[in-house]
């Protein structure tokens, strides 16, 4: 039983490592790419600035979930202080992640449907002062350096036995304050704002191409002019 549980962690850490790989790969490609590029656009930037998080969440969670997994003995020596002082790192990336996919839903509905606004709202400067999240994201996630700690303990009583360390959780209210404030800030309003601005693009989109279409159909008056 042991051993197959062995193998199939192990199997997950390999799995994982690979499509982190794959991730890493696919995103710096995107860096390059937007460096080579002469023009700079906010969708440029959201571009850039995702694929950057992407990177960062990629690494890790290679460092705190991939590597703990492969390596038993990182695990018992490692994994403590990477869940510590990684951990906080990856929240913060993704947090950004995910604001920076909800800006880009933002100005791309303001670019299809309010085609005049989008002159003044989707400027590159907007783009690059809305990455303000970064330092919002840091502050939400700085609290989370605070909320662990560490310290050694005896699993046993044998005398050779070597103390290790265990991860322990302090101070509750963190617990209560992230068990509603995260899942509000990174999933609920995220989702909704995503879920409602795609939508009325997509209506907007379809109402337009409806539009169009009755513009180019020909009326029975002028088919029977051209006759």
């Amino acid at each position: 039983m042991n051993s197959s549980l062995v193998t199939l962690e192990l199997d997950n850490g390999v799995l994982g490592l690979c499509v982190i790989l794959f991730g890493i790969c696919m995103n710096s490609l995107v860096l390059l790419t937007m460096s080579k590029k002469q023009t700079t656009t906010s969708t440029s930037v959201f571009t850039t600035s995702l694929a950057a998080c992407d990177i960062c969440v990629l690494v890790a969670s290679l460092i705190t979930i991939i590597l703990p997994n492969l390596s038993q003995w990182y695990s018992l020596n490692f994994q403590t202080y990477a869940t510590m002082y990684v951990w906080p790192v990856l929240q913060t990336a993704r947090t950004n992640a995910i604001w920076i996919t909800v800006l880009l839903t933002v100005f791309r509905y303001i670019a299809t449907c309010h085609q005049l606004r989008s002159w003044i709202a989707c400027t590159v400067s907007r783009s690059k002062t809305s990455l303000v999240i970064f330092v919002v994201a840091a502050v939400v996630n700085s609290l989370r350096f605070f909320d662990q700690e560490h310290s050694p303990r005896r699993y046993n009583t044998n005398v050779n036995s070597t103390d290790e360390f265990v991860f322990d959780t302090f101070n509750y209210y963190y617990k209560g304050i992230y068990g509603v404030l995260f899942p509000t800030l990174m999933d609920f309003i995220p989702m909704c704002m995503i879920i409602a601005l795609n939508t009325r693009l997509m209506l907007s989109t379809k109402r337009s191409m409806s539009d169009s279409r009755k513009f180019q159909r020909p009326t029975n008056a002028s088919v029977d002019r051209e006759a």
